[in-house]
């Protein structure tokens, strides 16, 4: 059963290593994001109160599998979905696209956020 959990229930490394694990189908996405990976595992656990309202980690039997994060600095015109993120061994089953929903669903919880007919996607690789 999936569940959805805080970045704080996971120690610091947790985001980069699923990012690694959801890149790894092709080793120039590491050399590429490498540095960027770090960089947002580090500014989430850095700041806690930021990463357990901004986003979640996806579990099964209390395994991280994945994650998502949102930024919320633009409501209530738009939240801009940073990473989607799931290991490798779990991708094409559908969790992704629930912690997608589960994300959206916290959005759009956000008071007096403007609803949108339409979303603009920015495909990168490893998205799910």
């Amino acid at each position: 059963m999936l569940e959805f959990k805080k970045f704080t229930d996971f120690p610091r490394g947790t985001m980069y290593d699923i990012l690694q694990d959801a890149y790894s189908y092709d080793v120039r996405n590491k050399e590429i994001w490498d540095n960027n990976w770090k960089e947002s595992d580090d500014f989430f656990y850095d700041n806690p109160e930021i990463a357990e309202k901004y986003g979640l980690i996806s579990c099964i039997a209390g395994e991280p599998i994945g994650f998502v994060t949102w930024d919320p600095r633009n409501r209530p015109e738009y939240v801009e979905i940073g990473h989607n993120g799931i290991r490798e061994k779990y991708k094409r089953q559908g969790y992704g696209h629930r912690q997608l929903e589960e994300a959206i669903r916290r959005i759009k919880e956000y008071e007096g956020l403007i609803e949108k007919d339409h979303c603009m996607h920015k495909q990168q690789p490893g998205r799910t």
